[in-house]
């Protein structure tokens, strides 16, 4: 894991190096007009140091358990609207918000890129089906 919940003064110490590192390729990125993506599908296994570098915020439907994360970084308001989004859809809130840009509040369909058959519940498999 790459950020333990509970780390050892020695494990902090990596954390945080690492936590560093990716917000100076991050500050540098933005002066030079590019950006990091990070995607996780638990937001509880990343360093809220990280995701408070995004400035854009894109969570798609869950069983519940990243309501602290949509609580914390979208808005208590929006709880019920991600959680029943369908597939493929997800809510997207930019954090800028100066004289120039102002925040935005979307939902938008990401394109599903693959089989068709990728899409039925059928089709799931596991590790031990292949």
């Amino acid at each position: 894991q790459l950020f333990p919940y509970n780390p050892t003064k020695r494990e902090q110490d990596y954390v945080d190096r690492i936590v560093e590192r990716i917000g100076t390729v991050t500050q540098l990125g933005r002066k030079r007009m590019y950006g990091c993506i990070f995607v996780t599908h638990r937001t509880e296994d990343v360093a809220p140091q990280i995701v408070q570098l995004a400035n854009i915020h894109m969570p798609f439907r869950s069983s519940g358990g990243e309501n602290k994360y949509i609580i914390k970084y979208i808005g208590k308001s929006y709880i019920n609207d991600i959680n029943g989004l369908e597939t493929g859809f997800c809510i997207m809130k930019t954090n800028v918000n100066t004289a120039t840009h102002n925040e935005i509040n979307a939902k938008i369909q990401i394109p599903f890129v693959g089989f068709a058959d990728d899409l039925t519940s059928d089709a799931v498999t596991t590790n031990e089906d292949n």
